[in-house]
């Protein structure tokens, strides 16, 4: 099915309603209804963002990740980023650390680019300096953290640029490389880190997306690109700080029930985050068949780890046991 599809839409002859595990997303958003100030929200709905909104915004999410809002580039959510970056750079070799999220292998590849896709990191030796690398940390879908840092310092250094997809770093923020001075390093010029505003805090439809980067490729944003009532409540969300630890003890507690679950019924969990995790086992078909959509992993993607199935969180404890009887 196609990114970002209707299950319903594909699978007409199963009966509804859908519980759709494919996203990722926390299905706990953040209640911005009951924690933003009703006439804010009125009058954010019915004007333009004006430059003001835009700079709140920036210097809350600055604050957020513990960097600089001079830095940071505000778009209509990380995918708006993700086939922006494409055109900003000359055509060359683009390096993406895989498998992993898709559309950067797209976006690249429909602006010309050459891709390829490695595994180890000893595949980059010798790469040139015109050449970019991209990683996807924690990744998805399997939850693994690329073992980088030295190579970026390095590859940077030399006038090379690296991208860093990090739209689920928020559930561990010591792992950002925004972070001031990670592992005592300052973060490099040539470093363009990504995150997503949608995914941890629930709000997909608000299409907030960040980018975070002190080198000389600026990305371009459109005239009022993001509205008023989106930067409004990603201002208060980011700053919300009692809201943002609660929902990280929350996420894990659920994730670990999640992968207790799918273990006692025979099934590997191949890696996690807290907001998805990537099992092999479950019977893709029994669970459409039921109504539960999880993300299908094909083995073009990891070729010698057939049947992969990425689950999000349940939203409910009758969704949890739901699934629990189809497994």
């Amino acid at each position: 099915m196609k990114h970002g599809g209707d299950p319903a839409e594909v699978y007409p002859d199963v009966p509804g309603p859908w519980l759709d595990l494919s996203t990722g997303i926390n299905p706990w958003a953040y209640p911005w209804m009951d924690k933003v100030d009703r006439t804010e929200i009125i009058r954010a709905s019915e004007r333009l963002p004006t430059a003001a909104d835009y700079k709140k915004c920036q210097d809350s999410y600055a604050r957020y990740l513990g960097g600089d809002a001079a830095y940071v580039t505000l778009a209509s959510g990380s995918q708006a980023l993700i086939e922006r970056l494409p055109l900003l750079f000359e055509k060359t070799t683009v390096y993406i650390a895989g498998p992993t999220y898709s559309e950067h292998e797209i976006c690249w590849k429909r602006a010309g680019h050459h891709v390829k896709i490695f595994e180890n990191m000893a595949e980059l030796r010798g790469i040139g300096r015109d050449n970019i690398v991209i990683f996807c940390t924690p990744n998805n879908p399997d939850g693994r953290y690329h073992e980088m840092t030295n190579f970026m310092h390095g590859h940077t250094a030399g006038g090379g640029y690296v991208i860093i997809d990090e739209a689920f770093t928020d559930l561990a923020p010591h792992r950002s490389m925004v972070a001031p001075h990670f592992m005592g390093r300052a973060l490099p010029k040539n470093v363009i880190i990504l995150r997503s505003f949608g995914k941890f805090f629930g709000l997909a439809g608000v299409r907030i997306g960040v980018a975070y980067t002190k080198g000389p490729v600026k990305i371009p944003t459109g005239l009022w690109d993001i509205s008023s009532l989106s930067l409004l409540i990603a201002a208060h969300a980011v700053s919300d700080a009692d809201w943002i630890r609660s929902t990280r003890r929350k996420l894990a507690r659920e994730m670990t029930a999640l992968t207790a679950l799918f273990r006692e019924k025979g099934h590997e969990v191949i890696g996690q985050t807290d907001l998805f995790c990537l099992v092999r086992g479950p019977d893709k078909d029994k669970l459409l068949q039921a109504g539960i959509f999880a993300r299908a992993y094909e083995d073009i993607l990891f070729e010698n780890r057939p049947g992969l199935l990425r689950f999000g969180l349940p939203p409910s404890r009758q969704d949890f046991h739901k699934l629990e009887e189809q497994l």
